[in-house]
């Protein structure tokens, strides 16, 4: 949950949220009388005139903390004065310090200093880090006063703040440690005490916030320089920090003691993994057999009742959510795996760790919260299977049979969260589906399992699954509507045991040659696509039907791909979104699938398909509500089809497609929404270029009025005469310099614009002069000021060779020169992560904007067009000389 509040941050969890909620409530309406704090809380920030002497601040924590409070008002005039101010503050560098006073003085309410700490933590984030191209807002003072204190500061604070300036403290280190912080290890490890737990917790996760990021980073002998230095100075208190915990465990007195050992237990054992992940230091080696002794025995509780002999714990049983000692298994298990396929030969205590885990494997139940600790123990597993030293062991005494059994079978099922993800939130559940197997959850790490076994036990681990397979199936022919599930367990085992290797554009690349995959399309696949109105109680076989196509679209015969066309052209109408995203997408992935470097639909085989297609996409765009979340994708599903749609096919559904869009620009017009507009105005303006350039090219001027800008202005006219001149005056122009970030973006914004001022047909709208050259002025803005922001940028959807794209080469490939099969799919429903490359380039001849900008005016010109000339001479000079340069560089 995140909800945005009046102190530039965001809230991550809900009680952050109550906290907030409450607070300003409370002291808007102070009717607690037996509480005299709460009154004079109230008191102290309504009359401030008025306290009582011993409650005045500094100026200075005043203000800020009289801006914090009204930075919560519900009034946003309020709220903006405060956020005015305090932005105001930062810049006068003398913030920092009367800031953590204000979190460290008891004096204030709580509240408020929570409220600080959360400011402080995303102050630091905006402020610490120095650039050439920022001004540093904290004076060296102030950050070696912070630096010197914040640790003391951190510990002494309630639970509440530790966490905010915890943050702060990791953004500060990833700045500075350790060349400008060489005392911070030795701050947090003089704060570490054997009994002193809850103080302990503090420091620990702290730790684990400037250690995390060894996870990632990648191995370098800076990197190993750091570690060595942090072993030196932590290693030690750690250890006896981590002995002393877990002695203190099983003599708890109380619950909420042992609860917060415990959690001590964990954060020790994220930390263990932190300082091992990169390479397995000498101080851990040497006490290897202690460490793992220790975390051996945590894995053998069941329940806290065998760790303590506190008689009255009384945990709620909560099926879904992980306690902590899931969570205390689950970090131990990624120990061992870490260990186990990383320093294998140092880890001698791994055939019991295996024996103990397979023991909690088989036995460990279904319900959710086991989820971590069963997930992390099968990548453990397939570590193992995939050990050629271990083949021997998991080849005896039917050993495969037994994890495809007992292991496989049992997390491959479809789970209730996956049945809620398909129904509740269909476009996530695709995006998984699609991109997900690294995804946590039990199908996925059974799919990997069933991958690793694949690798070195091929045959065996095939056969034991057919078996498997065809009880499924068996189940499922007996009673569909009650056994569902089995079959959805056949078709996913189907493609897990089928899938030796695969690319996220290409689909599989490499299959099992056991696995005849035409025949169980046939007999197990096509039989869910022949009737779209089937399957209406469990629609997921169809999602899983659709996504074999997909995935195994290579694989599939001719004959096979050519049938199921027309039944997925169906399925673009089916009331599941899921089902009708999966249909849109496979459609897009074979008409693009080559064999033999031909293109298997040409295109006398994809016409008979065109109007179809279309006619059930844009029924869907149209005639349902768009969710807010799915509007962008709507958008790239309207850039696709207005750029490879005829214009003759696409007219007839411009009108219905832009009633949409305006309806929703009235009833919800957020920012983001009207960039979205703003954009898709000039995408669709710029695919005048082409001809607009090929004429001016050709000194053939009267061809320079577009047909779809001509097109786009009779249509809104035709919905309300002079829409487009109001669109523009009130909305788009404003946004134009605004919306932009990235390469492709700055193009066809600009072009689509010049080619929109430049029809003939846009000076028939009333004080089109003047609108003229308001436009102009901001492509101009838009153009210059983008020159020297992308000069400094890569953007990663534009190729390698590009210049910065206002230069003598094309912002981006022409369609021709990418491969079809290589080109990343959209759809009508869903932006998937793979769309983020997606490249669609409506002006593809352009080669430079401030060249076409000036052929555009050098024709205008030429033509002697006195609209043109009259509304350029309304511009700004600066504007003006600009123009004038772009005619000279035509």
């Amino acid at each position: 949950m995140s909800i945005s509040i009046g102190l530039n941050d965001e809230f991550t969890c809900k009680e952050d949220y109550y906290w907030c909620r409450n607070y300003y409530a409370s002291f808007t309406y102070p009717n607690h009388s037996s509480d005299p704090y709460r009154l004079l809380s109230f008191f102290y920030f309504t009359n401030l005139d008025s306290r009582p002497a011993s409650f005045i601040m500094s100026v200075t924590q005043d203000s800020i903390a009289q801006c914090l409070f009204n930075s919560l008002s519900p009034d946003s005039a309020t709220r903006k004065n405060a956020e005015k101010t305090l932005t105001s503050m930062e810049d006068t560098r003398q913030m920092a310090i009367p800031l953590l006073q204000l979190i460290n003085n008891s004096q204030v309410d709580e509240n408020i200093r929570i409220s600080a700490s959360l400011y402080f933590k995303n102050y630091i984030k905006r402020s610490w880090e120095q650039t050439d191209n920022t001004e540093d807002i904290i004076s060296p003072e102030d950050r070696a006063a912070i630096k010197q204190d914040i640790i003391t500061l951190m510990i002494s604070q309630p639970k509440s703040m530790q966490l905010q300036i915890g943050e702060a403290v990791s953004i500060i280190a990833d700045n500075d440690f350790p060349s400008m912080w060489p005392n911070l290890i030795k701050d947090l490890v003089s704060h570490l005490s054997p009994t002193d737990i809850s103080t302990n917790n503090g420091i620990l996760q702290t730790a684990h916030m400037v250690f995390n990021r060894y996870r990632s980073e990648f191995r370098s002998d800076m990197l190993f320089t750091e570690i060595k230095y942090v072993l030196g100075g932590f290693a030690e208190a750690y250890y006896q920090v981590f002995i002393a915990t877990t002695l203190l465990v099983p003599k708890a007195s109380d619950q909420k003691s042992l609860l917060e050992l415990l959690d001590s237990v964990k954060y020790l054992l994220i930390i263990f993994y932190d300082l091992n992940c990169q390479d397995l230091p000498e101080f851990f080696e040497d006490r290897m057999e202690e460490f793992m002794k220790i975390m051996h025995s945590f894995l053998l509780y069941n329940n806290l009742n065998q760790i303590s002999n506190i008689q009255s714990l009384s945990l709620p049983d909560d099926e879904d959510t992980a306690g902590i000692l899931e969570e205390i298994k689950a970090e131990i298990l990624r120990i061992v795996h870490l260990y186990t396929s990383r320093y294998e030969e140092e880890f001698k205590q791994l055939p019991i760790f295996l024996e103990t885990i397979w023991n909690m494997l088989t036995a460990l139940g279904m319900e959710s919260k086991y989820d971590g600790v069963v997930i992390q123990g099968i990548r453990f597993l397939t570590t193992m299977v995939k050990n050629p030293r271990f083949k021997q062991t998991f080849l005896s005494n039917g050993m495969i049979e037994i994890i495809c059994q007992k292991i496989i079978l049992r997390n491959i099922e479809l789970s209730v969260s996956d049945e809620e993800l398909f129904e509740d939130d269909p476009i996530m559940y695709v995006k998984r589906e699609l991109e997900g197997y690294e995804a946590d959850s039990r199908r996925n790490a059974s799919s990997e399992l069933v991958r690793g076994m694949l690798e070195q036990f091929g045959a065996e681990t095939t056969q034991a699954m057919l078996q498997f397979i065809m009880a499924k199936l068996d189940e499922y022919s007996k009673n569909p509507i009650l056994n569902w599930k089995s079959k959805d367990t056949a078709q996913f085992m189907v493609s897990s045991i089928s899938t030796m290797a695969s690319v996220k554009s290409l689909g599989v690349t490499q299959t099992n040659n056991l696995v005849d995959l035409n025949d169980f399309f046939q007999s197990q696949i096509l039989t869910h696509l022949t009737n779209i109105n089937s399957d209406s109680d469990s629609p997921i076989l169809k999602s899983n039907s659709i996504k074999y196509i997909y995935i195994f679209r290579n694989q599939l015969s001719d004959s096979n791909i050519e049938s199921s066309i027309p039944l997925l052209v169906e399925h673009i109408s089916h009331n599941s979104p899921a089902v009708s995203t999966f249909a849109t997408l496979t459609i897009e992935r074979i008409f693009v699938l080559k064999r033999n470097n031909s293109l298997l639909f040409n295109e006398a085989k994809v016409i008979p398909f065109v109007q179809p297609i279309f006619d059930k996409v844009f029924s869907q765009l149209i005639s349902k509500p768009t969710p807010e979340k799915l509007a962008e994708n709507d958008f790239y599903a309207k850039y696709s089809i207005v750029l490879h749609v005829p214009l003759s096919l696409l007219k007839q559904y411009l009108k219905p497609i832009f009633m949409l869009i305006l309806n929703r620009l009235q009833s919800k017009k957020t920012p983001k929404y009207v960039k979205l507009v703003t954009k898709f105005v000039g995408f669709f303006s710029a695919i005048d270029s082409t001809a607009i350039s090929t004429a001016i090219s050709s000194n053939n001027y009267s061809s320079m009025n577009g047909e779809y800008v001509t097109t786009l202005i009779s249509t809104l006219n035709e919905i309300q005469p002079q829409l487009l001149a109001g669109l523009l005056s009130g909305i788009l122009v404003s946004s134009i310099d605004n919306t932009i970030r990235n390469f492709a973006e700055i193009k066809y914004v600009t072009v689509g614009y010049m080619c929109l001022i430049n029809n003939p047909t846009f000076f028939e709208f009333s004080d089109s002069k003047v609108l003229f050259s308001s436009v102009l002025a901001n492509i101009i803005k838009l153009v210059e000021d983008s020159t020297s922001k992308v000069s400094k940028q890569t953007d990663e959807s534009i190729n390698n060779n590009v210049s910065d794209g206002f230069g003598s080469q094309n912002l981006m490939p022409n369609a021709s020169s990418i491969d079809d099969e290589q080109d990343l799919y959209q759809s009508s429903f869903s932006k998937l992560s793979t769309l983020d490359g997606l490249i669609i380039d409506p002006c593809p001849l352009i080669k430079d904007l401030r060249v076409f900008m000036g052929s555009v005016i050098k024709a205008q010109v030429s033509t002697g067009n006195s609209n043109f000339t009259e509304s350029v001479s309304l511009l700004q000079p600066t504007e003006k000389s600009f123009v004038d340069l772009y005619f000279r560089s035509a």
